[in-house]
């Protein structure tokens, strides 16, 4: 008999978001909300116990970290406010002194990698309206700026040679990304690799001698890994087009090469011989995000989950093939409690098959259920086989719940991600209703319980859904800071992701009527289902303004707040909410207002 699921005890199941460090060295780090609120933690490899790391420096998700001198000075990115405004900070232990290296409130801030010398700080930043790298002086603080690009450039790494390798948009086509490559003083700018006219080619790491560099590219087709030699120009590619992989890290005798493979509901890690290609696939369950080489490349460290198994942070012991649990999940709850979804696939409005997973309640005999279509975020994004809290509660509460992947989806190559290319809110926004009617073919659904629920990019498609394709019949619909309007997010956002909106749509100009042919606002009028509106105050990606401006405009039209809609304001949080007590008030509100609306 399962236990009933509580929402209050399944939030304070802890999460571990681990951290990879720029200057490579085995120290593990990681964020967990295993205390209530987002703290960062050390591990021990000695006895592979964990504590608490200077609690008074407010180390959270939202920050990243690395030493600068190990155990006396540390650098920080740290955003206060969930703005996505981050500044470098500099906290000294010997002097317990912190110095903000980059005092640019309204600006976006990232230290990426450190000088060999340790005398600079590797900066991504948008102070000249785009993301462009510049060095930072620790010591006087003066910035120099290296790159000059009009689009914005992506991460970088800053190697021995005194060479610094980034990726960079600047062709038209603001879908491609290329490798580039500077001298520390910003002279010798120069395209290093273009693989192709439509690829995003990434750096992930570099061998501690500068030689190898482990780029992520597309350009085939499927994300692949692959080593460019920068001392012959020589490129290494790994997994033979044939699998979705996303490469991590190059060991330290630069033998090895460990990526994360990417399958429909899975990923997980895999290690290749960097001169055979000859792979080893560690017997670890569940899905891992990212995963790392540390104790001189004798373990992996990493997170996992499955559906039944909330997050374990773990070593892997490559020697004797064994899993080191650090932390097991504590809880009154047994595996057998929690549910186990279904992966399916249903046919689409084009005749295309798309997968989706499917949790469901107990099925009793002739009792209808109702039901949640899940829109994850993204573009991109897709439910995959871990331990999603909020899907175990609503289950357990007598709903169905489906997240179908989507077209865009990533873990299907290219060409699939490809097909929103000029059509978000289109043939996306289809695949969600023929979602609903994969629902509506069950006997056990009650077709007249149907709704739609989203954050961000599934926040977007909840008001779409209510909008411009009501008459799909949804039942009602919960977003979270979610987009309505592409043009006053587009006016509101930062050059990224002004960038990002004409990736995906082309300029306004050029393509106005599209803009608008898929803004929810310009269709407040056909909606006919309850909505839940929930905004973060200080979400710079989906503005609070998005939201303000879809109520203002239901309260035009007659409708009432409490009957027609609902709408909250999260004070102090951004884009992702932090701590298990934002979680379990956004968690709450979306299953009481379903329970109201669909129950």
């Amino acid at each position: 008999m399962r236990k009933r699921l509580e929402l209050e005890k399944i939030v304070k199941l802890p999460y571990f978001v681990h951290h990879h460090h720029f200057n490579r060295h085995d120290n593990l780090w990681f964020c967990s909300d295993i205390e209530g609120s987002d703290k960062a933690f050390e591990v021990s490899l000695e006895d592979f116990s964990y504590k608490t790391f200077q609690e008074s420096l407010g180390l959270n998700l939202l920050t990243s970290f690395f030493w600068l001198e190990e155990n006396k000075k540390l650098l920080i990115n740290r955003d206060k406010e969930g703005d996505e405004q981050y500044s470098v900070y500099l906290y000294d232990f010997e002097k317990n002194e912190e110095i903000n290296l980059t005092d640019t409130p309204k600006n976006k801030e990232f230290c990426i990698d450190i000088s060999p010398d340790k005398k600079y700080i590797l900066l991504r930043s948008n102070r000249k309206k785009t993301d462009n790298l510049f060095k930072v002086n620790i010591e006087t603080k003066k910035l120099t700026q290296l790159t000059f690009h009009d689009l914005p450039s992506g991460g970088g790494v800053w190697s021995p040679q005194n060479v610094i390798y980034y990726s960079a948009r600047t062709t038209e086509n603001r879908r491609n990304e290329d490798v580039w490559m500077v001298q520390s003083d910003g002279s010798n700018s120069k395209q290093l690799l273009h693989l192709s006219d439509d690829s995003l080619d990434h750096i992930y790491d570099i061998s501690n001698d500068g030689e190898l560099l482990l780029v992520c590219t597309n350009a085939k087709g499927t994300d692949q890994a692959l080593i460019y030699n920068t001392q012959t120009d020589e490129l290494n590619w790994f997994g033979e087009n044939q699998f979705q992989e996303r490469g991590m890290q190059i060991s330290k005798d630069k033998r090895k090469l460990l990526v994360i493979r990417d399958e429909a509901v899975r990923s997980y890690p895999v290690i290749y011989n960097i001169e055979t290609k000859e792979e080893i696939i560690p017997s670890i369950p569940g899905v891992i995000y990212r995963v790392q080489f540390t104790g001189d490349d004798r373990y992996l460290f990493y997170s996992r989950s499955d559906p039944q198994t909330p997050s374990v942070l773990a070593l892997f012991d490559l020697s004797k093939k064994v899993e080191i649990p650090i932390i097991n999940p504590v809880s009154d709850y047994v595996k057998e409690d929690f549910y186990e979804p279904e992966f399916i696939n249903y046919t689409t409005f084009d005749g295309r098959e798309i997968g989706a997973v499917i949790y469901r309640p107990d099925i009793e005999e002739g009792k209808k259920y109702p039901a949640i279509v899940l829109a994850p975020g993204g573009p991109g994004g897709r439910l995959l086989w871990d331990f999603y809290s909020f899907a175990q509660v609503a289950v357990d509460h007598g709903f169905i719940l489906i997240s179908p992947h989507v077209r865009g989806s990533f873990g299907y190559g290219k060409e699939f991600r490809d097909l929103i290319n000029f059509d978000i809110g289109g043939g996306d926004a289809k695949d969600y209703i023929y979602s609903k009617k994969y629902l509506e073919s069950l006997e056990y659904v009650d077709t007249n319980r149907i709704g739609i629920y989203g954050g961000s990019y599934g926040g977007y498609m909840t008001y779409l859904q209510l909008t411009k394709y009501a008459d799909a019949g949804w039942n009602a619909g919960a977003a979270y800071v979610g987009i309505t309007s592409w043009k006053t997010m587009y006016d509101a956002g930062m050059p990224a992701y002004k960038n990002w909106i004409e990736g995906l749509f082309g300029t306004y100009a050029e393509n106005k009527e599209l803009w608008e042919d898929r803004s929810p606002l310009n269709y407040v009028k056909s909606i006919k289902a309850p909505i839940l509106m929930i905004q973060a105050v200080n979400d710079p990606r989906c503005p609070i303004s998005e939201s303000r401006q879809f109520r203002d405009r239901l309260l035009q039209l007659g409708k009432k707040e409490g009957v027609d809609f609902e709408y909250f304001e999260i004070g102090g949080e951004g884009h992702t909410l932090s701590g298990q007590e934002a979680r379990l008030r956004y968690d709450k509100m979306v299953l009481e207002f379903f329970a109201k609306y669909l129950r």
